[in-house]
C-alpha cells in the first residue's frame, strides 16, 4: 500500500503534468496576441492595465493567470476586493516567457 506522502508526491507530479498541457495553450495564445512581449517588458502589471491594452474575456484571463501563478511563473497580490489584482513576473517566469518572445 502507498503511504499518504507517496500519494501526495504522485498527485503533484500528475497535476504539474496536466498544468503543462494547459499552460502550453496559454503560452501559445499569449504569444500570438503579443502578450508575452508585454509581460517581459512590464514585469509588474495588473488586470486593469491588461484590460486597457488587450481584448480578452476577463474570466478566461483570470484562469490563465492563476495557472501561471500556480506554477511559480508569476506572483499575484489582490489590490482591491479581488477586482484588481497585481502581478509580478518571477525569475522563472522571465525565463519561461523568453522562450516565446
Amino acid at each position: 500500500m502507498i503511504s499518504k506522502i507517496e500519494k501526495q508526491k504522485i498527485r503533484k507530479i500528475i497535476f504539474n503534468h496536466l498544468d503543462g498541457f494547459a499552460i502550453s495553450a496559454i503560452a501559445n495564445s499569449f504569444n500570438k496576441n503579443k502578450l508575452t512581449s508585454f509581460l517581459i517588458n512590464n514585469k509588474t502589471f495588473d488586470t486593469i492595465m491588461l484590460l486597457n491594452k488587450f481584448s480578452f474575456n476577463i474570466g478566461y484571463m483570470n484562469i490563465a493567470l492563476r495557472l501561471l501563478s500556480s506554477q511559480g511563473l508569476i506572483n499575484q497580490k489582490i489590490i482591491s476586493d479581488g477586482k484588481n489584482i497585481s502581478y509580478h513576473i518571477t525569475k522563472k517566469g522571465v525565463h519561461f516567457f523568453n522562450y516565446f518572445d
